[in-house]
């Protein structure tokens, strides 16, 4: 009986070595390289700004938090020193992901580096994610999918939902 125990058991670790050998390739990570642009992105963002730009006047007015607009003071309440972004390092079949941070609301988006040869880095998000914006017309605030950011010469992430808005986050 003992002989039989031993024999079963050898098998058993013979069957479990050639399984881990089979399955151990396809375990591999297949993880493509970062653009050097997209490199840049990787870490943890978080806001550090929001301005609003108006172009009603002459002047191009630029508004920042705390301003005399009560509808965009709200907006500016409800994301500074409480959103970050984090994008990842892992790309796979050109695409990495990432997530946004509101308070304790979590939201994953997909991103990718933008392909031309340009100056300043530049991703763009596929599965895309939504930052309310501005709207001085109505004075109201919109949802409006984001996509894509871009890294200024200050070294600060720029998100603009439109052409009002730009959202400023600084690396953590």
């Amino acid at each position: 009986m003992k002989k039989v125990k031993i024999f079963v058991l050898w098998l058993f670790l013979i069957l479990i070595t050639n399984m881990v050998m089979f399955f151990c390739p396809a375990c591999e990570d297949t993880a493509e390289p970062l653009t050097k642009a997209e490199s840049e992105f990787v870490g943890t963002w978080v806001l550090d700004d929001i301005g609003y730009i108006d172009y009603s006047s002459t002047n191009n007015k630029i508004y920042k938090y705390p301003s005399s607009l009560s509808t965009f003071n709200s907006l500016c309440l409800q994301y500074l020193d409480r959103t970050k972004i984090i994008f990842k390092d892992i790309k796979k079949t050109g695409e990495i992901v990432g997530t946004l941070n509101v308070g304790d609301q979590t939201y994953d988006f997909s991103w990718h580096g933008w392909n031309l040869d340009e100056n300043v880095p530049r991703v763009d998000f596929v599965k895309k994610f939504e930052l309310l914006t501005y709207v001085p017309k109505i004075d109201s605030t919109l949802s409006i999918s984001v996509s894509y950011a871009i890294i200024m010469d200050d070294g600060k992430m720029y998100i603009s939902p439109n052409t009002y808005m730009k959202y400023i986050f600084k690396k953590q």
